[in-house]
């Protein structure tokens, strides 16, 4: 099941985008999908005009590294005055569901993943069905590209500490940590990661003062000490292959709180 969370900035009087809007929530209540009321969510969904509101929004999901699918239900077209900066853009994915929209989107923002999913409302080229299961591929799709995005990031960071992190396995335990720290963000930590990180870490012949160094470079430090306590309970990580002490806080009830 996909955890979405939406915002909506539709104009009143716009039948359009209320008819639309009707389409996604059936869409929604179609099969998997779950619409979000707290902060575990793996999606931001943004329709309409963006606002201050709206801009303040997708920043904060920004820094949180929460993938965002904007639909700006023709709020940015060549009749309007709305824009949305290329700088933050180009961390969106956009909805559009009309040729000339799409094309002008994909003009103002090229390096912005952007997907065509028509209105079955106003066009007989699309049935509901068909756009309940689609909606949900490009859900799919938009975890996976930002997945992948979140991986390479963490691959350039381990590059540059190359002469730090010299062997494979230890490489590959830095980097787990990392990817646990994202997945943390995201408040959807799984059982399997956590024990693939343990299987990892029993490999790995450390040392500890040199991990440790690294973790405090990569601002790593308090958040593996507090997850090593969660992996003790949660998969029986022995001390012995701990590189650096664990410690029991309010971080580390958090990150327990955030496994799933």
């Amino acid at each position: 099941m996909i955890r979405i969370k939406t915002l909506f900035t539709p104009h009143k009087d716009n039948n359009l985008q209320t008819t639309f809007l009707e389409v996604m929530q059936t869409a929604w209540n179609a099969d998997q999908i779950i619409l979000s009321d707290d902060e575990n969510y793996d999606l931001l969904h943004i329709f309409g005009k963006p606002t201050h509101e709206v801009i303040r929004n997708i920043k904060n999901e920004i820094a949180r590294q929460i993938p965002i699918l904007y639909s700006p239900l023709a709020e940015i077209a060549p009749w309007t005055k709305t824009v949305i900066g290329r700088s933050i853009a180009k961390h969106l994915f956009i909805h559009t569901t009309g040729k000339v929209e799409y094309a002008y989107i994909q003009q103002h923002y090229p390096t912005t993943k952007i997907f065509q999913l028509k209105n079955p409302a106003v066009t007989n080229e699309i049935t509901q069905a068909s756009f309940n299961s689609r909606l949900v591929n490009m859900y799919q799709e938009i975890l996976e590209t930002h997945d992948k995005r979140i991986k390479e990031n963490i691959s350039i960071r381990i590059e540059k500490l190359k002469t730090q992190v010299e062997d494979e396995t230890m490489q590959a335990v830095v980097s787990g940590f990392l990817y646990l720290q994202y997945k943390f963000q995201r408040r959807q930590i799984l059982q399997d990661e956590l024990c693939n990180q343990s299987r990892l870490m029993e490999t790995c012949d450390y040392d500890e003062d040199k991990m440790a160094a690294i973790f405090k470079e990569l601002k790593l430090y308090k958040f593996v000490s507090c997850l090593e306590s969660v992996m003790e309970e949660k998969t029986n990580l022995t001390e012995g292959f701990m590189p650096i002490p664990a410690v029991h806080n309010s971080l580390t009830n958090k990150i327990r709180l955030s496994a799933l």
